[in-house]
């Protein structure tokens, strides 16, 4: 790639910064090396190629530009994202110079100068680069801190170390992307527990499943597709959260792997991940079989009670309380420090005729019934105890449920 002293790229500001802000989740707050808090773009006949990395993930996203020629270099993300967010939609030029380092925003009425972090701080990295479909190890060299340096941002970045794969693994991309969406919203938010902190995918003969859970929730789709591997893939939830806002579902998306690390790759994106070693929790010894109480209800009107009841909840418990009877639902939400208190009955159907009361954390209910998009909801619930309270894990599923794709939900009720 041969580069000019002074590039110009022309480009929409509000597309470059829907493109910026959909990868920006890759970037930590506390890098291990300081210029991983930049964007590394990479300018090559009219293509911009911009990459971003924590180190354990490496995300590298292409789009359409105009420039007067090919250029490489790192800038800072904060400071590039906070000015495209706060222009109007326009045509705007970045020029680039290489011999400074230095970073022009022109807007029609206006001239933003960043610099370029190697002009502040240099971190010498370790070599390789982003292959086509092939996975393998990221590689860190000597990191150092020293005297202001020019010029040397975008050899500096770190790249990806590529090894062959062992296998791979072709999938509808809107199929992946539903999947995804589904599923991510039960996954832990807990850093220090990394195995639930992801997604499990269990691969076997023309079957895909895809799991998540927090131990207080947990969501499983099954779904058929063409594929002859058996393997097991736990993959953090930070990768796939970028993943779901670039993936391209009018395309295939090939998953290539080994023992150790994970490519994504669409026409779109290439996303590299570490993937998670330990023991994916024992999810279809966790779902209940047999239960034979069921209650179906209109998701949405169930979304919209529990919205407004929300603000009525005990802060600490958030415990929202569910009776059953006569074809009705009594929602309680209450909060007995404040002496607050909201009740709403919502009409359902159900095959059992005794009192049957519920408890859940507002939260969880909300959101895997949020993440779903059938028209009614069909709870399946244990026996109760001699006070009317069904105590063990509810399991749900969407009425309408997507062909080929069984989607099915458990949530643990809170003990009274």
């Amino acid at each position: 790639m041969s580069s000019c002293s002074c590039v110009t790229i022309r480009v929409s500001s509000s597309v470059l910064c829907k493109e910026l802000v959909s990868i920006s989740g890759v970037i930590s707050s506390r890098p291990l090396v300081p210029i991983l808090e930049d964007f590394l773009f990479s300018v090559d006949d009219n293509v911009l190629t911009i990459t971003v990395s924590d180190l354990q993930t490496f995300v590298v996203t292409k789009m359409s530009v105009e420039s007067s020629g090919d250029v490489k270099i790192a800038i800072p993300s904060r400071i590039l994202i906070d000015t495209l967010k706060n222009l109007p939609d326009q045509p705007i030029a970045i020029k680039i110079t290489n011999d400074t380092n230095i970073v022009e925003i022109i807007t029609s009425n206006g001239k933003y100068k960043i610099v370029g972090e190697s002009a502040v701080r240099k971190s010498a990295v370790g070599e390789s680069a982003v292959g086509e479909s092939t996975v393998g190890e990221s590689t860190v060299g000597e990191s150092t801190v020293g005297e202001s340096t020019v010029g040397e941002s975008a050899e500096s970045y770190p790249r990806v170390k590529m090894n062959n794969a062992d296998d791979e693994i072709i999938i509808d991309s809107g199929v992946l992307k539903k999947t995804l969406q589904t599923t991510i919203i039960a996954a832990s938010s807990d850093p220090l527990k990394p195995i639930i902190n992801s997604v499990c995918f269990d691969f076997s003969v023309n079957k895909m499943v895809v799991v998540s859970t927090d131990t207080h929730r947990l969501i499983k789709c099954c779904c058929n597709i063409a594929n002859d591997k058996i393997v097991t893939l736990v993959i953090p939830k930070k990768s796939l959260q970028v993943l779901i806002n670039l993936i391209n579902a009018d395309c295939d998306t090939t998953i290539s792997f080994n023992s150790h690390y994970v490519c994504i790759k669409n026409d779109k994106i290439l996303l590299f991940s570490t993937l998670l070693n330990g023991r994916f929790p024992d999810y279809e010894r966790a779902i209940p079989k047999g239960y034979r109480n069921q209650l179906k209800v209109s998701r949405i009107d169930m979304i919209e009670t529990l919205k407004r009841v929300a603000t009525y909840v005990n802060m600490i418990k958030k415990q929202v309380q569910m009776t059953v009877e006569n074809n009705k639902i009594t929602v309680i939400a209450d909060d007995l420090n404040l002496n607050n208190q909201a009740i709403e009955t919502i009409e359902c159907s159900c095959n059992f005729g005794f009192p049957l009361s519920i408890c859940f954390n507002v939260k969880y209910l909300q959101e895997i019934l949020q993440g779903v998009n059938s028209d009614e909801v069909t709870f399946w619930l244990s026996d109760v105890n001699e006070s009317g309270i069904s105590n063990k894990a509810a399991v749900v599923h969407p009425s309408d449920q997507v062909e080929d794709c069984f989607v099915e939900m458990l949530i643990m009720p809170i003990f009274v």
